[in-house]
């Protein structure tokens, strides 16, 4: 993640929900997907500003597509793989499943390692950017129940429901809340 992507992160109103019907949400990788992980996960090294190739992208589109999609809405700078998007292309390569497959205990997993990853390599703004990119992925992607919850003890829950659905609507959301508890 690049100094550039700190500048153009913005909330985003409308990032949730994201019609996922419209991507090839297979669990399977096809054989194609599994190489080009493969080759993508040996040239990544966990380099910062590593672009993928235009084989490799169009061998991964299925699975770029939608990871992509979520940060353009964000506002993330994508000329190059971010972290977070290393993160996941790394789990995805490990298990051989994509991440539609992933239960909420291999989300869990990969989250916490990740974490501890770059909890250890990046200084604590780019950590705390890259991990609350990594919670919108994991809620956007995930199974959608509370497996994320026990990691936002380490970050603002208000802060990245403000990234998911806009300062506006959450301040709505939270007035209405106060509204009936008063009643």
């Amino acid at each position: 993640m690049t100094r550039t992507a700190l500048k153009v992160w913005k909330p985003c109103s409308e990032l949730w929900p994201i019609d996922l019907t419209r991507y090839n949400c297979s669990p399977e990788l096809t054989n194609m997907e599994r190489e080009a992980l493969t080759n993508l996960v040996t040239q990544l090294g966990w380099k910062k500003r590593t672009e993928i190739s235009n084989e490799l992208t169009k061998a991964l589109i299925r699975l770029l597509q939608p990871l992509h999609d979520i940060q353009e809405r964000l506002g993330v700078y994508q000329k190059y793989c971010t972290t977070p998007i290393q993160v996941i292309l790394r789990a995805m390569h490990e298990r051989s499943t994509p991440y539609w497959a992933w239960s909420e205990e291999e989300w869990t997993n990969i989250l916490q390692s990740a974490f501890t990853f770059l909890e250890h390599s990046y200084d604590l703004k780019m950590y705390r950017l890259a991990r609350q990119q990594l919670m919108i992925l994991a809620y956007v992607l995930g199974p959608q129940t509370d497996f994320f919850w026990p990691f936002l003890r380490q970050m603002s829950p208000s802060s990245l429901a403000s990234k998911i659905f806009g300062t506006n609507p959450l301040l709505e959301t939270v007035e209405r809340i106060y509204d009936v508890i008063r009643l």
